[in-house]
């Protein structure tokens, strides 16, 4: 008989299993249920030195805790008494491409969980970069991806003409743009203006953008962690430049979206633009 069952939690679907398969162990005999979830006291390893290596650690934190707290509620809906900890390892150093990866692993959805125009972007960048190519093969993969090369291009996200298409860099993005006026804003046309207003107005001018469009926040911090760890893997150095600047800088952007008073918590003001 179990006095004592112990569960290491991840956020994976191996120990969502895990879990499940201890409580109805608990079920048939009590026990007393303990969540466990280890995180290494991280040593980055980077030869650029442009990452924010607490940035980086502390996030790895708070998603060991989301992935716990979200485990606790499973066992306490079950009727089952748990405690959970958070644990510090010390370990061997891990390079920040695996460090971001491991960080991709917990963060909630995946990349079909974007919008349809962020899907087409996404893997348009992965397969060509910021160059152009044939209309027919981003007709193609828009079709796949359930948008069109038309609505892409009217989100503001894409050049196409002469039967070339290609994705717009951030500096091409209009300095004017109001999130809350345009009615088709995918959540890659967020990112790269955040990333654009960073990059020529600073924090400042980031987190005021941020806060007219405060629930785009988490899957915009999503997008970013997942472009430059694909950056780092096809070694786009200055891309991933760009994504990890707007990585390093978020919670300073948070705070100025904040202190505008303009956050999704508070209530609508009934303007229509």
């Amino acid at each position: 008989m179990y006095k004592r069952i112990l569960v290491p939690i991840d956020g994976s679907s191996t120990s969502d299993r895990a879990l499940q398969e201890a409580i109805k162990l608990i079920d048939a005999q009590p026990a007393q249920l303990r969540l466990v979830h280890v995180i290494d006291d991280l040593q980055f390893l980077d030869a650029e030195g442009y990452v924010d290596y607490a940035e980086l650690r502390e996030l790895t934190r708070k998603i060991g805790q989301r992935a716990l707290d979200k485990a606790e509620e499973i066992a306490r809906q079950a009727d089952i008494t748990v405690e959970s900890a958070l644990l510090e390892a010390n370990g061997e150093p891990m390079s920040v491409h695996t460090a971001l990866i491991v960080i991709n692993s917990y963060l909630p959805g995946d990349p079909d969980a974007f919008d349809a125009d962020t899907r087409f972007c996404l893997a348009w960048f992965e397969e060509y970069g910021w160059t152009e190519n044939a209309f027919g093969q981003a007709d193609v993969l828009a079709r796949a991806k359930g948008t069109s090369v038309d609505r892409v291009k009217l989100a503001g996200v894409v050049a196409a003409g002469s039967g070339k298409v290609r994705l717009l860099r951030p500096a091409e993005y209009p300095s004017d743009w109001d999130p809350e006026r345009d009615k088709v804003t995918p959540v890659w046309e967020a990112l790269h203006h955040l990333i654009r207003a960073l990059r020529t107005k600073g924090e400042s001018a980031a987190g005021g953008l941020l806060a007219r469009m405060p629930e785009r926040a988490d899957p915009v911090r999503q997008l970013a962690y997942r472009l430059y760890t694909l950056c780092e893997r096809q070694d786009w150095a200055d891309d991933a430049r760009a994504y990890n600047e707007l990585i390093a800088s978020w919670d300073h952007i948070d705070r100025e979206a904040t202190q505008t008073g303009r956050k999704g918590e508070q209530p609508e003001l009934g303007l229509d633009g």
